[in-house]
């Protein structure tokens, strides 16, 4: 009788341990230092088997959504989330749906990821960029190819340093006509100063620019238009500003089906799209959510702000002035910039390089409501500029883009599969190009392949207005009027600037269970607790980003998820001339034995033992002495391959040989 032991190593790399080779826990083969003699006529059976076992994970419906917040820390500022300007989105683990499945831990890291780019795919700073220099959210294994003990979540942003200028990369359309769609930088009229926009006289329409490839990035994302130079200007009647990204890409005149977000062109009635309710009087082109206006010569600061409900009880919005009192004289500059930090918005007046502040968002005379802008909210956090030119003139109108510096950020397509550039609009369209005038919105070439990127766009895609009526009605972007027909003066929202590392200061909190102080209504379904390790601590901030030069920072499961062995596993001896029958494959094999679900001890996961009551002995069919120089030893799936086995650390097995009776 001989009594084999049979083992992988465990060596340990830079990186963890080593599985390949030798290290192989499912395969390895033992060498010999001398020549290994088997009697004739033997025949061999396991004594026992000790294996590490990550087995699966089960996933469904019922317990794969959790929720993104991007903001303050509520419970650390004592604030509420309704004096907040952030909101949880809701996205889950991707994995088909509410069809159960069990994965790996390995294998579900990427199913978590993007679930986690869904979530955070609602600020452009927290998307991955399309040049590679921020990867997103990461998720790996916490020890590595070890006994799983849980997911490592990496999280990035794109800081100020991480952004694109509009001149050498040609980043944003330019819509001259209203006709002609997707005419880019390249095509339109374009100097080493910027690009102009000219004012189109054959149809008598305004012009309109939107940015629709890189959205600007809150951390210093910047926009500068020039209406005065040498031999033109904006003329009498025009506006520039940001806007937030609309289904209804030209924002025209002509565009008639299913606009998003406008203006009704009756002056005496209102335009009434769901429960959103407009001041009557101006066409589409004049929408901004941030504007500076030329009127006679003299500059103002607009927004479209929340201004009351009515008598119906519908909520309505309009057009603000902001900072009323405000007196220049347009002939006074030539650039108007926009500026975005954190959740802050600043419009400066240049006349060359000396700045005047028009409007911000923290600052204004008194700081009072009335003198100061709207904070950036999840509904407006992806923004674009724009320019409208109206009134008269020719072709030397015109308006010059100096400057623009956006992301160039990716677009993960969830049906496909496919990480492209962004998706201005938010949905994937069948065509590989944006809207043409003769694709209605929801027509020919609505796809349902949604980047989950504009919060704006996608609620309205999806039937879900009453998420962003509860934020853009929310107090600090509540700009009704009082008996004396001035702005309120309630409480401003006090928006974030960036952190240590140029970042956006704001607290990414994972949502895993229902919670009350995040909107138990928001987040009721939130059932992913177990799977992504938050078991009974299901709400987790993320640490913040405060190390100086670098924007990445890590959160750990905090319990391991529940795991499950769904299936068996086989000791095979490719190399010795034992023979079975598999017929699950229909084939002669080299199966010695079946390792159950359960060990000894009733585990199916982790640290397992088997020893066999009754040990089965297979013949070696060897009439002669049987030489060896090594052993190779598999464990297999039933259909005898060795992937996806989840074995982890040492293996040892250990056989018994005797000549048979």
């Amino acid at each position: 009788m001989v009594f084999l032991i049979t083992s992988n190593t465990t060596d340990l790399d830079g990186n963890g341990p080593n599985i390949t080779g030798m290290n192989d826990p499912a395969r390895y083969n033992n060498m010999l230092s001398s020549t290994f003699e088997i009697e004739p006529n033997s025949e061999v059976a396991v004594e026992s088997i000790k294996i590490t076992r990550n087995g699966n994970i089960q996933l469904g419906g019922a317990n794969n959504q959790f929720g993104v917040y991007l903001g303050a820390d509520l419970s650390a500022c004592g604030t509420t989330l309704a004096l907040s300007n952030s909101a949880p989105v809701m996205t889950y683990i991707r994995n088909g749906g509410d069809v159960n499945i069990t994965k790996s831990p390995k294998d579900l890291c990427e199913n978590i990821r993007k679930g986690l780019l869904a979530g955070f795919g609602q600020h452009p700073n927290y998307v991955p960029t399309g040049d590679g220099k921020m990867l997103g959210p990461q998720v790996e294994l916490l020890n590595g190819s070890a006994l799983f003990t849980g997911f490592k979540y990496t999280f990035d942003q794109s800081v100020s340093g991480i952004l694109t200028e509009s001149e050498s990369s040609a980043s944003y359309y330019v819509h001259a006509d209203l006709i002609r769609s997707n005419t880019d930088y390249t095509t339109a009229t374009q100097t080493a100063s910027g690009v102009e926009i000219n004012r189109v006289v054959d149809d008598g329409r305004d012009s309109s620019m939107i940015g629709t490839e890189y959205p600007l990035s809150l951390a210093d994302g910047l926009v500068e238009f020039n209406f005065s130079g040498t031999g033109y200007g904006g003329g009498d009647d025009w506006s520039v500003g940001l806007t937030r990204p609309m289904l209804n890409q030209y924002q025209s005149v002509g565009w008639n089906d299913n606009a998003d977000f406008q203006y009704d062109e009756d002056a005496d009635a209102w335009a009434n799209i769901g429960a959103w309710r407009f001041v009557g009087g101006m066409d589409r082109t004049e929408f901004f959510d941030w504007e500076v206006k030329n009127v006679n010569g003299s500059l103002q600061v607009w927004q479209t702000s929340y201004t009351g409900i009515d008598v119906s009880g519908e909520k309505f919005f309009s057009k603000v002035r902001v900072n009323p009192s405000l007196t220049q004289d347009t002939k006074d500059f030539d650039t108007i910039q926009f500026n975005l930090r954190g959740d802050s918005v600043r419009i400066v007046a240049l006349k060359g390089s000396a700045e005047t502040l028009l409007a911000d968002t923290q600052d204004g005379d008194e700081a009072t409501k009335k003198n100061n802008l709207k904070p950036i909210s999840l509904v407006t956090r992806y923004l674009h500029p724009k320019v409208r030119i109206g009134g008269t003139g020719g072709a030397d109108v015109k308006i010059w883009v100096r400057k623009a510096v956006g992301l160039n950020i990716n677009s993960y397509n969830y049906k496909t599969g496919v990480n492209s550039s962004y998706v201005y609009g938010g949905e994937h369209r069948r065509y590989n190009t944006p809207f043409s005038v003769n694709e209605g919105h929801d027509g020919e070439g609505k796809t349902d392949n949604y980047t989950y990127q504009s919060f704006w766009t996608h609620c309205v895609e999806t039937g879900r207005e009453g998420d962003c009526f509860d934020i853009e009605g929310r107090d600090w972007n509540d700009y009704s009027r009082d008996t004396d027909g001035d702005i309120e003066d309630t409480s401003v929202y006090l928006p974030m600037e960036l952190n240590a590392s140029d970042g956006v200061n704001l607290k990414s909190i994972i949502i895993t269970a229902p919670d009350v102080l995040y909107s138990d209504v928001i987040t009721r379904e939130a059932s992913a607790q177990n799977v992504m390790g938050f078991e009974n601590v299901p709400t987790q901030i993320v640490p913040s980003h405060m190390t100086t030069g670098t924007s990445k920072t890590t959160l750990n499961s905090k319990v391991v998820p529940k795991m499950i062995s769904n299936k068996s596993l086989f000791v095979r001896l490719p190399d010795l001339p034992i023979e079975s029958y598999n017929t699950g494959k229909g084939s002669l094999s080299k199966i010695l034995y079946h390792l159950p679900r359960f060990d000894n001890s009733g585990n199916e996961v982790g640290g397992l033992f088997f020893a066999p009551a009754q040990r089965v002995y297979i013949p070696l069919n060897n009439p002669n002495r049987l030489r060896l120089n090594n052993v190779k030893v598999e464990l297999c799936n039933v259909d005898e391959t060795n992937n996806n086995v989840d074995l982890v650390g040492q293996t040892i097995i250990c056989f018994d040989i005797r000549k048979r009776d």
